[in-house]
């Protein structure tokens, strides 16, 4: 790597130059025209030589490897965890494996695999041949260098004028030859909606190029449906031309891929997966299989030239910028999930296949967030730098793609937000829309997806699904682990999805895929997998943030683990607090410790938000805290009810489908308003019965103690 960069800069140039980047990168100095292939290299490298350093030492001499069942296509061995010793922290799916075999001759042959899998007890790693796995004399984990030498590789053929006119734009011609202005929609629902209907037709006819066009996709606004009908529509209306879509992760590649399917014939689209994906086939749906190069145990070598539509993965789409495929044979360039990509990484799209002898040839779609997730950087010293700044997060809101002073509004041509939300309960949407999104999303989801939680016995506010049950509970860390886990929490989840599974909700039976559980720790989401396993419960997804970006379901649980500190650590991140209240399409339920977590403002807020619409289940030394506030029972009610009028004037629920974020005049039913103070009186009720045994339990073990010390007095 650093051969590379010093071929491309000179040698003493490299070294002059190089330290003083870093430390600009490190005081927050921006990405210029003028720096921008010397930074992305530099802190590229840095991360590289960090990851491979991590790995110098890792091996294991004359391992014990258990053969697993054949596969479909390739090979798997398991190792247990203690022949790792000091490794075992560092092996995550995907590092990279090779093993050393002696052979009866007496030379040593080496074979190089991946790690599939990482669970409490062992490590799965996936082969593509057999071996005689009893004659191993060493194995090696390493990091995989490839996708760095892909992005080296585009940092190359990078020109100076593309630096300005893409990555830098600050105007933008489009293509005056197209002019489409008359659709007919895959999707009827498009018409009603008009920033996707302006998204598509700008898209199509290329109205921001040279400059990428940017789809700014909050959290369940159908980003994934535009993007799919703009490709379908560029299909229909310009039949000359190809299509290249990638995506950060191979799951948001795979439904890109299947909802075309169903617009587009399958003949005309091309799955392309790295062949390393061979070890998850199982995972792959089959509709997407069958169009893709894994299709059969040959596995197809790449031949998109023959596809109109190709979609991949960045990382990939390595393989296309290295192929012979002709550069300019797609005229546009789609990347989703742009914001958790880092800026190099999307340069292998762009520049291996958007650029042909120093002239964009394709037009550039950016799809994403950049209020979620960022790019995840494997050395932390690079965490507060450009470097973990996607190239979406660091155009949104600037040059072209700024609001306008005088209107408000986004330039069109250049970018449109997604405004309408099709997830969520307006009360699960209503805090992260006012935190992150100026208040601009609008609730539109059916009531029959999001409301029919609503009435749940064990909300402590029956009109409003969302739950913050506090737990004070212990951090514990595993050998050779920095991660933590939250037992006393896991518990209370597991609570949680015994109720649900077993008694349902109003009346609704539940599959196991109805639950979502997410927590930021990779030990606790071990940890909760265990418990759920051992209760029969496999179906329940447990991951962690990262894991659920892009994702959703019926009803999602949060560990938040972090307690009795004064920080919150990572929780810290308000873009990873963003995904993981914006996951859920009817209940959402976190289970943390309060002290701990409103040591953070913003978590802080959230906390405010619960406690504001009587959401938080109050614990009984909140509980006394709270009595001992308020003198009289009579006045605690009275001042909920007070808070329930006064709600009116915010939103109206006086049927669960009508409750809206937006301000209105229209009062909420006396009905209503008496429903919620019979909630409130209610959840008072078993809040006072509850803190009276608690104090005579106190009470009478404080007796027993006195007689024990009048019975040793006495002796």
């Amino acid at each position: 790597m650093k051969s590379d960069l010093n071929s491309q800069f000179g040698r003493d140039s490299y070294e002059e130059y190089s330290h003083a980047e870093v430390d600009n990168a490190k005081r927050g100095l921006p990405l210029t025209v003028a720096n921008y292939k010397l930074r992305l290299g530099i802190l590229n490298k840095l991360e590289y030589e960090h990851v491979a350093k991590e790995f110098r030492d890792c091996f294991v001499l004359c391992p014990k490897l258990v053969p697993m069942p054949e596969q479909v296509m390739g090979f798997k061995y398991q190792i247990s965890k203690q022949q790792l010793g000091h490794c075992t922290g560092r092996v995550k799916e995907g590092v990279g494996v090779r093993v050393s075999i002696a052979c009866h001759n007496g030379d040593t042959k080496e074979l190089s695999g991946i790690v599939d899998g990482v669970d409490a007890a062992n490590v799965i790693i996936y082969m593509v041949k057999e071996f005689e796995y009893y004659n191993v004399i060493r194995l090696d984990f390493f990091a995989q260098r490839s996708t760095f030498q892909m992005e080296y590789q585009a940092l190359e053929m990078l020109k100076q004028s593309v630096i300005e006119k893409v990555f830098f734009a600050d105007s933008y011609t489009g293509n005056e030859s197209l002019k489409f202005s008359r659709f007919e929609w895959f999707c009827p629902s498009v018409a009603s909606n008009p920033e996707q209907a302006q998204a598509i037709r700008n898209i199509v006819n290329q109205t921001s190029f040279p400059a990428p066009y940017v789809l700014f996709g909050p959290p369940g606004t159908g980003k994934t449906s535009t993007l799919a009908e703009a490709i379908g529509q560029i299909y229909k209306l310009r039949p000359s031309v190809n299509v290249l879509a990638v995506a950060t992760s191979n799951s948001a590649a795979s439904e890109l891929t299947s909802r075309l399917l169903k617009i587009i014939p399958e003949q005309d689209v091309f799955r392309l997966f790295a062949r390393s994906c061979a070890r998850k086939l199982q995972d792959i749906e089959l509709d997407v299989l069958g169009v893709s190069n894994l299709r059969s145990k040959e596995n197809i070598g790449l031949n998109a030239q023959h596809y109109r539509v190709v979609l991949c993965t960045a990382a990939t789409a390595g393989r296309i910028m290295t192929s012979d495929i002709p550069k300019n044979h797609f005229s546009y360039i789609f990347i989703d999930e742009c914001g958790s990509a880092k800026e190099i990484s999307s340069l292998v799209p762009i520049v291996g296949v958007g650029i042909h002898e120093g002239r964009i040839t394709a037009s550039i779609v950016l799809a994403g967030d950049p209020k979620q997730l960022g790019p995840v950087v494997s050395y932390d010293y690079l965490t507060d730098t450009t470097h973990s700044v996607s190239l979406l997060e660091r155009i949104a809101d600037k040059g072209l793609y700024a609001k306008n002073p005088l209107t408000g509004e986004y330039d069109p041509n250049v970018i449109t937000l997604l405004r309408n939300n099709f997830r969520s309960h307006p009360a699960l949407l209503e805090l992260p829309n006012r935190m992150f999104y100026a208040g601009q999303l609008r609730a539109k989801a059916s009531p029959d997806k999001t409301h029919w939680a609503v009435g749940w016995d064990r909300l402590p506010n029956r009109a409003f699904p969302l739950i913050f049950h506090p737990v004070v509970g212990e951090m514990k860390q595993d050998e050779n682990s920095s991660s933590m886990y939250n037992e006393q929490e896991a518990e209370q989840v597991l609570s949680y999805v015994e109720t649900i599974m077993n008694d349902g909700i109003c009346g609704k039976k539940l599959e196991q895929t109805a639950i979502g559980i997410i927590t930021p720790y990779a030990s606790q989401v071990r940890y909760l997998k265990d418990l759920l396993r051992m209760r029969g419960w496999k179906d329940i997804e447990v991951g962690s943030t990262e894991q659920y970006q892009g994702r959703e379901k019926r009803i999602m649980l949060m560990s938040t683990v972090r307690t009795g500190s004064k920080s919150v650590g990572f929780l810290a991140n308000t873009k990873r607090l963003n995904v993981s209240l914006t996951r859920a399409q009817a209940l959402m339920i976190v289970v943390g410790d309060l002290e701990t977590l409103r040591n953070n403002r913003h978590w802080a807020k959230f906390i405010g938000y619960c406690r504001q619409n009587n959401a938080l289940l109050q614990s009984v030394m909140y509980f006394a805290e709270n009595t001992l506030a308020d003198f009289s029972i009579k006045n605690r009610i009275n001042n909920q009810v007070e808070t329930a009028k006064t709600r009116t004037s915010d939103c109206k629920y006086s049927q669960p489908n009508n409750y809206t974020i937006k301000n209105t005049t229209e009062p909420c039913s006396a009905q209503t308003i008496n429903q919620t103070a019979v909630n409130s009186i209610e959840s008072f009720k078993e809040q006072a019965i509850s803190f009276l045994l608690m104090l005579a339990a106190v009470i009478f073990l404080l007796y027993l103690f006195l007689i024990f010390l009048r019975d040793i007095c006495n002796l």
